[in-house]
């Protein structure tokens, strides 16, 4: 069995209810041998205690769940479709005809829905295996080719925080778009070359994207900062060898951002976990370096202050 958490309402529209005997604010998904369900914990004032009215069965997937950042929404991943449920009522607002779908993930606000599926030539001639939904309805809203999948690459496609403005990342840089119509087409760009990952800043405009292209041969490894909507040149940018991943840690309103890049060699043999360095960025590109460490070696984790 796997459990998912509802996020935190954020939302007053979506404030704790009761759906039947449900709480929303307590409420948490099951996916088991059986399916999926929705369940709603007891609230702190009464003893620890689940009947058949707290649980809320909902399909037979077997695949996976993700609940929108809001908890309004509840995607289960089937081998058919992707159903989408409201969790204040546990009824299905959208069934999503999208076949062997791998993984999906929700937009910010929870407007947007957006799935990967392997790529085949049906797909390729009809718009592509990287689409994006209207998460309360299911209508297809647009479509990319995206042939090879890497988990610490998803979502390819991210939306600041107020979905104005979403991002794309392509061999040479990152392809910005209306966050609202990403069919209307290209309306930004940035570049920088080899680049595997990217992240967009949460907090408010100007938003802030986070760029990193990994060491090559005698080419250092790149980390870059940019501000949309002015991409022709990064706030800053810092080089550095031994640079073969990337995490990017940003403070919970975009302000700064600290990058975590490992390697998994220790070219100095003094580590068998290899080697990591963190660095700090301001979001205004006017403050940047390494963040000194108590000794050399692996960085177990790094966290802002909420």
């Amino acid at each position: 069995a796997r459990g998912v958490c509802a996020p935190p309402v954020r939302n007053p529209a979506h404030a704790p209810t009761e759906v039947g005997n449900m709480s929303v604010a307590h409420q948490f998904a099951v996916r088991e041998q059986k399916g999926c369900s929705l369940i709603a914990g007891p609230s702190h004032s009464e003893p620890y205690k689940l009947g058949d009215d707290s649980r809320k069965p909902l399909c037979e997937t077997k695949l996976d769940l993700v609940y929108s950042p809001d908890g309004s929404l509840l995607a289960a991943i089937g081998a058919d479709a992707v159903k989408v449920y409201d969790t204040n009522s546990g009824s299905a607002s959208a069934s999503i005809a999208v076949a062997n779908c791998a993984i999906a993930s929700f937009s910010p606000r929870s407007t947007y829905l957006l799935t990967w599926e392997r790529l085949t030539d049906e797909l390729q001639a009809s718009g592509g295996n990287l689409r994006v939904w209207e998460a309360a309805t299911g209508k297809f809203l647009s479509g990319f080719s995206q042939k090879n999948f890497s988990k610490d690459a998803w979502p390819y496609i991210q939306w600041s925080s107020d979905e104005t403005v979403a991002g794309m990342r392509i061999a040479d840089g990152v392809h910005l778009y209306s966050g609202s119509d990403l069919g209307k087409g290209v309306i930004g760009k940035l570049s920088h070359e080899k680049i595997t990952s990217f992240s967009m800043s949460p907090g408010p405009a100007p938003y802030k994207l986070a760029t990193f292209a990994p060491e090559k041969g005698d080419k250092p490894g790149s980390v870059k900062l940019f501000a949309y909507p002015n991409l022709s040149a990064p706030l800053s940018s810092k080089t550095m060898f031994r640079a073969n991943d990337c995490e990017f840690m940003w403070s919970p309103t975009g302000s700064a951002c600290l990058v975590k890049v490992t390697t998994d060699v220790d070219a100095t043999g003094k580590s068998y976990y290899g080697e990591s360095k963190l660095t700090y960025l301001s979001g205004d590109g006017k403050a940047d370096g390494s963040v000194p460490l108590s000794k050399d070696g692996p960085i177990h984790d790094a966290a802002w202050s909420p």
